[in-house]
């Protein structure tokens, strides 16, 4: 009897160890619900990927991590990433990343390009929510990140850009590191390491990241006007100095981090990330943009080109959402400016305002919409998630919580649909503000990367399947671009390329069908042609073929 008791005390001891781990974990999942949401974002991203095409010059992208990858393997011999023009200014982490994860699996460099690419957007949730938990409660995590999936423009960036995604998700990191650096108002070596770390990986991503430092002095200089009221002048001094140095260890750290990645910065540790950095915010060769209507070159936009593209490119719901917790934030600055809120609104401030005012202040060489300032986005977000906490709050004043929540939840989600009819052409969408869906295309660059190029090759591919013959197709692209069809043609389907405006009227008997960009009015050659298909997303034209449709 003593024996079968101690049997069941023991087993009773075990279960209730159990389930207190149990409940720890459902806890902690809770709390940090970021995560298993990031591992469900997974299984979508890999049933969704091969949707998504090839963009203008992911090949010379993936060719250079190739580069880089042979000069590791060659023991640093072979210096032929260095020879790639100017794409050696390019951060190389992302495509050295890809090249290795590939060669270890015998995959062909471009597998799983897109799925890569996505992993890094899904990454940037988790920093998201984290910036957004700093506010004090889950609510602004919660709203921050559902505003950034339900933005079009990343979900289809999140698939198709190897610069800009992983960037956007390297500095969405290194917010949340400052962030969380100042608001903690103690700093350890951990804490200096996870800004070192982060900063150096965006570095790695694109050395332009080198503002994320003038970031994190301005937000410095803020914390440090928060407290010169309550602490001495002595005092003020001495925590100035201190962060002045603990942010040389991290530059250094950063700077470290970044060449380490970097074959062209092994040669010149110092001067050669420099003259990449200088090279980026100064890029020499200027493309034809098609903004309102009117072609300009890249370097000659109107000033308030990137504003207006932000209007017409996040869903109107959403900007609503951004303008509420915009000029909520600075109400509460001005209620309780020394606060931590406070502090934090300012480091949103700061990360969206700052690229925008330089944008309009010095003109820069820009394009493809908002590409450029594509990591501002989850700061964006971020606001949003403010500001609907912001409605949350004012609504319980007059209602229940629950209809308050489903009220703001609705609020976010009500373009959702937009996502799903521009599949997989979201990086192309644009809201009621650009005007006629059906006539974008004559004011606006849409699918400006040419990824519906997979489309149309797999249009071809089923008119070759209906004949023994050979099809031709004549193919608007140059050798950048025309992997983005080519990569997927049929292999019985012959193929030429062109890259101009022509006057002939007609393609040349040879020749089957003529597939191009609406880009650069590409799509007007052989006026006399009949346009036998044309792709499509809400009335928002990308490209079409013309030719032959027997």
């Amino acid at each position: 009897m003593d024996v079968w008791s101690g049997f069941l005390l023991k087993r009773q001891h075990v279960k209730r160890m159990f389930e207190q781990k149990v409940a720890h974990f459902l806890k902690t999942m809770r709390a940090h619900w970021e995560w298993p949401l990031a591992m469900l974002c997974l299984p979508a991203a890999l049933v969704f990927f091969d949707d998504f095409g090839l963009t203008w010059d992911a090949s010379a992208h993936v060719e250079y991590g190739q580069r880089i990858l042979n000069y590791y393997v060659s023991g640093f011999h072979d210096l032929s990433a260095n020879e790639m023009g100017n794409i050696r200014d390019k951060g190389p982490l992302f495509v050295l990343t890809n090249a290795v994860l590939h060669w270890l699996f015998g995959l062909h460099p471009l597998t799983l390009w897109n799925f890569f690419i996505c992993l890094f957007a899904i990454l940037t949730l988790p920093s998201l929510a984290g910036l957004g938990r700093l506010f004090g409660n889950q609510r602004v995590a919660v709203f921050a990140v559902l505003a950034l999936l339900l933005m079009p423009r990343f979900i289809g960036h999140a698939f198709i850009n190897p610069k800009d995604i992983p960037f956007a998700c390297a500095v969405s990191w290194s917010m949340f590191a400052m962030m969380r650096f100042y608001h903690k108002k103690r700093f350890t070596m951990i804490d200096l390491a996870f800004c070192a770390v982060s900063g150096g990986l965006a570095l790695s991503m694109r050395p332009g990241g080198i503002f994320l430092f003038l970031y994190m002095g301005l937000i410095g200089a803020f914390w440090l006007l928060q407290i010169t009221g309550a602490k001495s002048g002595q005092t003020v001094r001495k925590r100035a100095s201190a962060l002045a140095y603990q942010t040389a260890i991290v530059f250094a750290l950063a700077w470290i981090i970044m060449i380490g990645f970097w074959p062209y910065a092994h040669e010149n540790p110092i001067l050669n990330p420099i003259h990449s950095m200088v090279a980026s915010s100064s890029f020499d060769v200027a493309y034809p943009v098609l903004f309102k209507g009117t072609f300009y070159m890249s370097d000659q936009l109107p000033r308030y080109y990137m504003v207006w593209f932000l209007l017409i490119t996040i869903p109107l719901n959403i900007i609503f959402l951004i303008v509420a917790g915009f000029l909520g934030g600075i109400a509460e600055q001005f209620r309780s400016w020394r606060s931590s809120r406070s502090l934090l609104i300012f480091g949103v401030q700061v990360w969206i305002l700052f690229p925008i005012i330089y944008f309009v202040g010095f003109t820069p060489n820009i394009y493809d919409g908002i590409r450029h300032i594509l990591f501002i986005l989850p700061g964006l977000a971020l606001l949003a998630g403010l500001g609907a906490d912001y409605l949350y709050q004012w609504m319980i004043k007059y209602i229940n919580q629950p209809l308050a929540a489903i009220i703001t939840v609705v609020s976010l989600v009500s373009g959702f649909g937009s996502i799903l009819t521009m599949h997989p052409y979201q990086v192309s969408y644009f809201n009621s503000l650009a005007g006629d869906p059906k006539t974008i295309h004559r004011r606006y660059d849409t699918d400006y990367w040419v990824s519906s190029y997979k489309e149309g090759a797999e249009w071809i591919n089923q008119r070759q399947k209906e004949t023994h013959k050979p099809l031709q197709v004549m193919i608007a692209a140059n050798r950048l671009s025309a992997p983005c069809a080519v990569r997927y043609l049929d292999k019985r389907v012959g193929h030429n390329t062109l890259f101009q405006t022509i006057k002939n009227n007609r393609l040349p008997d040879n020749y089957d069908y003529y597939l191009s960009t609406v880009r650069y009015g590409l799509h007007r050659n052989f006026p006399e042609e009949k346009v036998v298909h044309m792709i499509e997303r809400n009335g928002i034209l990308f490209s079409v073929i013309k030719g032959k449709d027997e």
